[in-house]
């Protein structure tokens, strides 16, 4: 029954009658450990009964001497049995002590020789409540009430001091994470926007934490609810008379009690855990937007720069077409001047080195002529010059060299020249 939720007591049938009084309630704990900038903070290797670590709660630079929290599991266990009244034992069993400092005592060596106090440890366990040991009980059911009502107050007082903290601790984190920052200043702070994503993931670590403590508190009340239900074994303890006794059964119920009150701060807390995910929620959505928003006026941006290069490139080809029309008419005012240039170069010369007779009848027959004459020039050079790259396009490939027009305008003429020559 050792780490199981469990208040039994059982009576075996048959001629042997015993009787067993068992009592098994896990719990947790929560203790505070200062930061040394030594310590490890490796929980596994240093803390084997450590169930969370709640130092993302605390901020190292908000006080002087900083300190961790951890969650740790403990358990009480108590078992007494039997055949009689006068003839029965038990055994009893904490979890260790988790304020024990593995340190040795390095003081007087008398002080190890101190006799044990005289109290029932059996009863006590590591509760400051004690009692006399010199007065015997002999009914069990009164010892294992008694014991049960002092283990049962330590469980309390346990839990208490872990759902205080636990509404502190979560009571400040939530001032400093969730309720300060403003949303207008995530756009342009890259360290608030990873403050928030990390928020959310602390806030889950606590949710989880959160939701095993309620699970281990809820697991201790359900079984005392099995216990104490009409039917249930705490009946074995109707007939009892013992001031004692009901005095124990009484603290015991009231212990209980307590616990469901924390029960329902744990709720409590479950539910601003629940509110404050939505405030961060909402604050990634104002994130989104704003993030959206300002993408969209780099967008726009973007957009009325690319209609102004567009603008300029239309501006461009206006001016490269009017430069190719400008070109246009000065050939044609080129091809129009050149035969007046050469006619009346030849005609107002003074030599007559073509015998051709100087008259405006020959001066006009010279200008039909050499209009004629010239673009039928330009066309025989054009034709030249792509019989000329045609021709050496063919030696290129005759002489087993690759590639296109592109790679013929390339070569040395000089070398193409010499090849040519040697292949003919």
């Amino acid at each position: 029954m050792a780490r199981e939720y469990a208040i039994k007591v059982e009576v075996p049938p048959g001629r042997f009658q015993t009787f067993r009084l068992m009592l098994s309630l896990p719990y947790l704990m929560l203790r505070e450990k200062p930061i040394q900038s030594s310590q490890s903070l490796d929980l596994e290797s240093q803390e084997k009964l450590t169930a969370y670590d709640l130092s993302f709660l605390v901020d190292p630079a908000a006080t002087k001497n900083p300190t961790r929290f951890v969650i740790k599991e403990a358990h009480e266990t108590v078992a007494i049995f039997g055949r009689k009244d006068h003839n029965w034992t038990g055994y009893a069993f904490s979890a260790p002590h988790m304020d024990m400092e593995s340190e040795t005592d390095n003081g007087d060596e008398d002080e190890c020789d101190e006799e044990m106090p005289n109290v029932d440890l059996f009863v006590s366990g590591r509760s400051d409540e004690v009692i006399d040991p010199n007065i015997t009980i002999y009914d069990p059911r009164t010892y294992f009430l008694r014991t049960f009502e002092i283990r049962i107050k330590v469980i309390q007082k346990e839990y208490g001091w872990l759902v205080k903290e636990l509404q502190n601790l979560t009571t400040c984190w939530m001032k400093s994470k969730v309720y300060t920052f403003g949303v207008s200043a995530l756009l342009h702070d890259q360290d608030q926007r990873t403050s928030l994503k990390q928020t959310l993931e602390d806030l889950v670590n606590l949710k989880g934490v959160l939701q095993d403590v309620r699970s281990h508190l809820a697991d201790t009340l359900l079984a005392w609810r099995d216990f104490s239900k009409d039917d249930g074994h705490i009946s074995v303890f109707s007939d009892m008379t013992a001031e004692d006794a009901n005095k124990a059964l009484e603290g015991i119920k009231h212990s209980f009690a307590q616990l469901g009150l924390l029960e329902q701060k744990l709720g409590q807390l479950h539910r601003q855990c629940i509110d404050s995910a939505d405030v961060l929620t909402l604050r990634m959505e104002s994130e989104n937007y704003l993030l959206g928003r300002h993408m969209h006026e780099l967008n726009f941006r973007t957009t009325e720069l690319a209609g102004k290069t567009t603008q300029i490139a239309l501006r461009s080809q206006q001016i490269a077409e009017e430069t190719n029309r400008t070109t246009r008419t000065n050939v044609q005012l080129l091809m129009i001047t050149t035969p007046f240039a050469f006619a009346l170069q030849y005609f107002c010369g003074d030599s007559n080195f073509f015998s051709i007779e100087r008259t405006p009848k020959a001066f006009v027959i010279s200008l039909v002529v050499l209009f004629l004459a010239l673009p039928i020039v330009n066309v025989s050079v054009d034709a030249l010059h792509q019989g000329r790259k045609a021709l050496l396009q063919w030696v290129a490939t005759k002489l087993g060299r690759k590639g296109g027009p592109a790679d013929d305008e390339q070569l040395d003429p000089k070398s193409l020249d010499t090849d040519f020559t040697e292949v003919v």
